[in-house]
């Protein structure tokens, strides 16, 4: 991917910050205690908005808005934090992702695991909550393929489309 960007990036219309994950410390480590493992992710997406976030406008101006994006479990991690912050994410592109906690923890879900399941979450939201003006002024691209692996990704994706239509 960062290779067919390569022209934008030289040219200075693109900026790139990737940023690794700790899935198999939370969402892939399907044997592990459930709270640790979400209080792990957690830590994680409150290093992303308390330190990526801040170097990335501290690089391009307070102002600048960000765009999450991201394939498979990175299209559900992109998701997560532009549904869970509006504010600071202006666009989001997630390809093949999954929406809810249950693929992860199952039938286990306290308040850390619901504040990263978008499909839990905005299903809770109520319809004049402030984020659902700010989801309706930014841009949502979220698309699945069709291929064989895809059925869980496809019905999560219409849920989140169904949900994001009602609100």
């Amino acid at each position: 991917m960062v290779d067919c960007a390569a022209e934008f990036i030289e040219s200075g219309k693109l900026q790139l910050f990737c940023i690794d994950s700790v899935d198999a410390e939370s969402w892939s480590d399907l044997n592990g205690p459930k709270r640790p493992r979400i209080e792990r992710h957690e830590q994680w997406y409150n290093y992303v908005i308390e330190e990526v976030v801040p170097f990335i406008h501290s690089y391009n101006g307070t102002g600048s808005k960000i765009m999450t994006t991201g394939c498979s479990m990175g299209a559900s991690h992109a998701a997560n934090f532009f549904f869970r912050r509006p504010d600071i994410f202006d666009t989001v592109i997630a390809l093949s992702g999954y929406y809810s906690s249950d693929m992860f923890f199952f039938d286990y879900v306290d308040d850390l695991v619901y504040a990263n399941s978008p499909l839990h979450y905005i299903e809770g939201m109520p319809n004049d909550h402030y984020y659902v003006d700010l989801y309706k002024q930014n841009t949502i691209i979220i698309c699945t393929g069709q291929g064989a692996w895809e059925d869980d990704m496809i019905r999560s994706t219409t849920r989140l489309k169904e949900l994001l239509q009602y609100k």
